[in-house]
């Protein structure tokens, strides 16, 4: 089903409370080159909590990017298009051309 994944953005992610999701994670190393963007301010999912996610992968798969604000996306979405995530996370093969829809 996710086989045809290039690379992933997460924006707010966090392991999973349930033990069993997040032994899993902790045994598969996910390799999906991956950008995990946290908030300095954010109070829903502080970083520590995106950090432990991030330490899940295997080594080089992800990128953290903590950004200045809080838990909205809003607040980065300009900088994610401005930057580009080939600029931001260059381990991913992304598409030459990558269309955003902001709303």
């Amino acid at each position: 089903m996710l086989s045809g994944l290039m690379g992933a953005v997460l924006i707010g992610g966090f392991m999973p409370r349930d033990a069993t999701y997040a032994a899993a994670l902790q045994e598969g190393r996910p390799s999906l080159p991956s950008l995990l963007v946290s908030g300095a301010k954010d109070t829903l999912v502080p970083e520590e909590r995106s950090r432990q996610l991030a330490e899940t992968f295997e080594e080089g798969a992800v990128r953290f990017y903590l950004h200045p604000g809080g838990h909205m996306v809003s607040r980065i979405s300009g900088l994610l298009c401005k930057r580009g995530c080939k600029d931001i996370c260059p381990a991913v093969q992304w598409p030459s051309r990558v269309s955003w829809q902001l709303r």
